[in-house]
């Protein structure tokens, strides 16, 4: 079996290496030259002498292997992405690649949050302090932490987050990445930390502040970043793996990430061991086709006695916590004891989603209505220039009692 297993996709954006065994990559599209790194494999790189996959090499590339190597190849996973070069400009793009639903509902979140908040754009791509940066890779890494509790699902990306706070700095500075940040007031509530090479934006680590999920964060970034895309001539926006809703909205095809196995073939050893490498994955992926492998996972866990993984139980003090909404046409505020709130201080940051969904349904900006606070219960008054709210924060639904 292969010793050696490199991994083209990653190794290209955040070392800017290729294999020894590569002498060029062209664009599938239209056969370009992707131009070639100038820094060097490492030493185990030079020393290889065949027999090792090569894994996550998109088959939107064309791998040229120097003379006397041959692959063969192996589908991994399917990623998404949107190949610009079939179009004009951005406008083209958005008007034949994109839904007209979509189209309307993008601008129409970008109106409405622009009309709601002090909204600001940069793009961080060469310049950015340590302080600056620092405080943005923390930003994200809570903007991840955070939507992925809600969800109570895991991000791998945590598990290497340190090694991400290392890697990308010095290639933001180098313009191998870049970080995308949305601000409201000079606080960020949307970044995302992208690796960049030759003519592709791979868009890699994108996270958003969920008080702000009434907006459409996610797809304002993806059009504030593909515009970006046009306007400095890159011609794939790459949304990798992944079979999520937004890349397949955004994204003008699907591809796979592809294993190589690189062997000599004039080496019988070599040739021989590819072949059984070749009966073998195929044997694995029919079965895999036809779902064995999770009948034997099923059957491990049973013998080993696993039980199942619990849900993972909430721990923040609101947990439980439902809002509920009622209008309040007619209602004069002097009914009820009130003290006004600055709902913008830290303590009442759990109200912030309900106000925001309440500025984006009704098209307000920030500072056209007051919150009132209900002494002593925990009930909310928000006060709009025409229209009134009570908000009520219970684990029942006022009137179940």
């Amino acid at each position: 079996m292969p010793k050696y297993a490199l991994d083209f996709y990653f190794d290209l954006f955040e070392k800017g290496i290729f294999p020894e065994v590569v002498d060029n990559v062209l664009y599938s599209s239209d056969n370009s030259k992707m131009q070639r790194p100038q820094k060097s494999p490492t030493a185990t790189m030079l020393q290889m002498n065949g027999l090792f996959y090569l894994n996550n090499v998109p088959d939107y590339l064309d791998l040229k292997l120097k003379p006397g190597y041959k692959s063969k190849t192996f589908p991994l996973a399917k990623g998404f992405m949107a190949d610009l070069s079939g179009y004009m400009n951005f406008s083209d793009y958005l008007k034949n690649n994109l839904k007209p639903r979509l189209r309307t509902a993008v601008k129409s979140s970008i109106r409405r949050l622009e009309l709601s908040f002090n909204i600001t754009y940069r793009v961080f791509y060469g310049e950015i302090s340590q302080e600056e940066y620092d405080s943005l890779v923390n930003s994200l890494y809570h903007f991840i932490l955070r939507r992925f509790d809600e969800l109570k699902e895991e991000n791998a990306r945590i598990n290497e987050w340190e090694r991400f706070h290392q890697l990308f700095l010095p290639l933001i500075r180098q313009k191998k990445a870049s970080l995308f940040v949305i601000y409201n007031d000079g606080k960020p509530i949307n970044i995302s930390l992208n690796y960049h090479y030759d003519k592709i934006f791979f868009y890699a680590i994108p996270g958003f502040d969920i008080d702000y999920s009434k907006f459409g964060l996610g797809h304002i970034m993806l059009y504030k970043q593909i515009e970006w895309c046009f306007q400095n001539n890159y011609k794939h926006f790459d949304m990798s793996m992944g079979d999520l809703d937004y890349k397949r909205q955004w994204c003008t095809n699907d591809y796979y990430f592809e294993r190589h196995l690189i062997y000599l073939p004039k080496s019988l050893n070599q040739s021989i061991l590819a072949q059984l490498v070749v009966f073998s994955t195929k044997m694995k992926l029919y079965l895999k086709s036809k779902n064995i492998h999770l009948i034997y996972l099923r059957l491990i866990r049973l013998l080993k006695g696993k039980k199942p993984i619990p849900e993972q139980e909430t721990t923040t003090e609101l947990g439980n916590i439902q809002a509920y909404t009622t209008p309040l046409e007619s209602v004069e505020l002097k009914e009820y004891i009130l003290c006004e709130i600055d709902f913008k201080n830290e303590k009442y940051s759990f109200l912030l989603r309900h106000l925001y969904d309440y500025l984006f349904t009704h098209q307000l900006p920030i500072n056209d209505f007051i919150v009132y606070e209900i002494k002593p219960n925990k009930e909310y008054i928000i006060n709009g220039p025409t229209t009134k709210l009570k908000l009520v924060l219970s684990a029942t639904r006022p009137g179940d009692q």
